[in-house]
C-alpha cells in the first residue's frame, strides 16, 4: 500500500467537497493498478464535480489501459466540452490530442 493512500483518505474523511481528494484518490488507486477503485473515485468526480476538467483526462486514460476505448471516446468528449466551458484551453488541447490518437487506432 501507498504511503500517500491512508493520508489522502483520512483528508477525504474530514472533507468530501474537494474534488482535489477525489482526484489524488483515483490517481493513487491508479498507480497502484486498482483500477476498480480507480474508476470509482473517476466517477464520484464527473458526477459531483463536473467542473474538474483533470479528471476527464486522466479517466479517459484509465479507460484506454484497460481497452474500453469507446468508453474513453465518450468521457474525453465530455470532457473537452466541459473543458471549452470552463477556458481551460490546455486540458482541451490535450484532451483533442488523445481523441485523435485513438481515431488513429481505428
Amino acid at each position: 500500500m501507498s504511503d500517500r493512500l491512508p493520508q489522502l483518505l483520512a483528508f477525504l474523511a474530514k472533507d468530501q467537497n474537494d474534488p482535489f481528494i477525489y482526484y489524488g484518490l483515483a490517481l493513487e488507486y491508479r498507480s497502484m493498478g486498482n483500477f476498480a477503485e480507480s474508476e470509482a473515485y473517476f466517477r464520484t468526480l464527473l458526477t459531483d464535480f463536473k467542473d474538474y476538467v483533470p479528471a476527464y483526462m486522466m479517466f479517459g486514460q484509465l479507460l484506454i489501459e484497460q481497452n474500453r476505448k469507446a468508453e474513453a471516446k465518450q468521457i474525453l468528449l465530455t470532457g473537452i466540452e466541459m473543458g471549452r466551458t470552463a477556458k481551460e484551453t490546455h486540458a482541451v488541447s490535450e484532451m483533442n490530442a488523445l481523441l485523435d490518437e485513438l481515431d488513429d487506432e481505428a
